[in-house]
């Protein structure tokens, strides 16, 4: 075997079995029409993203390559989000990422989460809270039937040519269609950071409700307002809001500019002939809530309002 035949790369599955290796040598990128094809049977024990060794079996004279995996350098996937389900020998879970094209594996006694110990220590008294904080996040059943639950394995025995690979329930997530899970099924796929550190939760919850007096002189403060959000209750901002409110200004009708005096008194100055009246989009004298006005009639703007 020569060692101008061996590259490394990340492998991309696709759902029906093959895959491709994106090599990391850009010089060899550039010589390859497309990444190096992957068949069923040259997988081996790689899962999709995993960083992998190739050897290759030749380019062709298009610049097609295929190879087989040699052997798994790097994992990408410890854990696996998915759906799960119960079987005569054993039960499975067929995870959301269609590219991660085998089921796992998960034996008897192994469906359920490890339960932590909760005696009353120092580590259990910091044990994370969830990230969210909120009585709507906290609302989870208990669940008790797995089927078609999605549901978090960790990966404790890695495929092989022969066998499926094998795992522990880690984490119960919910049905998708449960508050929240869609959000959670993503955080798990793309495995992104979601524990907050225990110190950063207790500092986040020991803020107070009450605002400072000092804090109110600063602000304006809306809380006797009515306001609308459509940002539900575990949302990290509430920026989307709509607030009514009855006011005096005339600029709430259109036909204000009708009765006004300046405006009377600036279409008789330009000597217009028709009935003096503003356009709708004209400022309200009180608020001057557009920019300039023009007259309906002539479509004149005065120089100074």
């Amino acid at each position: 075997m020569s060692a101008k035949n061996i590259i490394n790369g990340r492998l991309s599955m696709h759902r029906d079995g093959y895959g491709f290796v994106i090599p990391e040598s850009t010089t060899l990128r550039s010589k390859l029409d497309g990444d190096v094809f992957i068949p069923p049977g040259g997988i081996g024990q790689a899962m999709h993203g995993d960083r992998v060794e190739v050897e290759l079996g030749g380019i062709r004279a298009g610049g097609r390559a295929e190879g087989r995996i040699l052997r798994v350098a790097g994992r990408a996937h410890t854990t696996v989000v998915g759906t799960f389900h119960y079987g005569h020998r054993f039960n499975t879970v067929t995870p959301i990422d269609e590219k991660i094209h085998q089921d796992i594996v998960i034996p008897r006694g192994m469906e359920q989460p490890e339960k932590r110990n909760t005696k009353d220590t120092k580590e259990a008294r910091r044990e994370p809270v969830h990230r969210v904080l909120g009585e709507e996040a906290k609302r989870r059943p208990e669940v008790r039937d797995l089927e078609g639950v999605v549901v978090d394995v960790e990966i404790t025995d890695w495929p092989t040519p022969t066998q499926s690979p094998r795992g522990r329930v880690i984490e119960i997530l919910g049905s998708e269609d449960d508050f929240g899970v869609d959000v959670e099924i993503i955080i798990r796929k793309y495995h992104l950071p979601h524990r907050f550190p225990a110190e950063t939760l207790e500092e986040a919850q020991a803020f107070s409700d009450i605002i400072p007096a000092a804090e109110l002189e600063r602000r304006r403060d809306y809380r006797a307002a009515t306001i609308v959000t459509i940002d539900g209750e575990t949302a990290r901002d509430f920026d989307d809001a709509a607030r009514t409110a009855t006011t005096s200004c005339r600029c709430t009708s259109p036909t204000w500019a009708t009765t006004s005096g300046r405006a009377r008194r600036w279409t008789r100055r330009r000597g217009c002939a028709a009935p003096p009246s503003i356009s709708p989009t004209a400022p309200c004298p009180c608020c001057r809530w557009n920019s300039r006005p023009t007259c309906a009639a002539c479509a004149r703007a005065p120089s100074a309002w």
